[in-house]
């Protein structure tokens, strides 16, 4: 909200300017607009031409993170959510071979070079049956914890379990055999 505060003159201006027939500033209300949009709704959308791209865009989004946060992915099978997840473990530091706990559900990797993140916890619920099912695994003791990081494959399954506050929703969409679109949702550009 603080950002709609820093826009709300400049908005306002606008609009008075706009009632009294100033057809040039239809130009800066659609601006502010949408820029308002953009900072309330905060969503990216990338295109990834290979596995590469897709594991830097994970690698990126790390730099955003601080602890506590939770990193819902959804998306059709071979859309790139484990290479994603990829990214995200190497970034960082966790040198491990990283493959979507399918069988086991979860696996807990330790921060090799701990700061304020110490726990990467990698959740994968393709073969989750019912979504209440991750209340009696104990996972959401993980969720929101200042040390950890939770990264969610298949998300869409639990998604009235998922928390509020810290939340990236990463959708997956394949375009071609190579080509993936992603959205990310509730991170600032990770490009930068």
């Amino acid at each position: 909200m603080r950002h709609w505060r820093r826009l709300r003159p400049a908005f306002a201006e606008t609009k008075l300017r706009l009632r009294a027939g100033r057809s040039d500033d239809m130009k800066t209300a659609v601006f502010i607009r949408s820029s308002l949009v953009e900072i309330i709704r905060n969503t990216m959308k990338y295109s990834s031409k290979n596995a590469q791209e897709t594991e830097k865009l994970g690698k990126k989004l790390v730099s955003k993170l601080r602890g506590g946060e939770t990193i819902a992915l959804t998306g059709d099978l071979g859309s790139g959510k484990t290479v994603f997840a990829k990214g995200v473990a190497k970034a960082l530091g966790i040198r491990k071979k990283i493959t979507s706990p399918t069988f086991v559900l979860w696996r807990l990797y330790q921060i090799p070079k701990p700061g304020r993140i110490k726990y990467l916890c990698h959740i994968d619920l393709y073969r989750l049956t019912q979504s209440q099912d991750i209340l009696a695994l104990g996972i959401n003791e993980y969720w929101q914890r200042k040390d950890t990081v939770c990264l969610i494959e298949w998300a869409e399954k639990i998604k009235r379990f998922l928390p509020r506050k810290n939340l990236f929703l990463v959708k997956f969409e394949i375009s071609d055999l190579n080509t993936r679109k992603i959205i990310i949702d509730g991170v600032s550009d990770v490009r930068s």
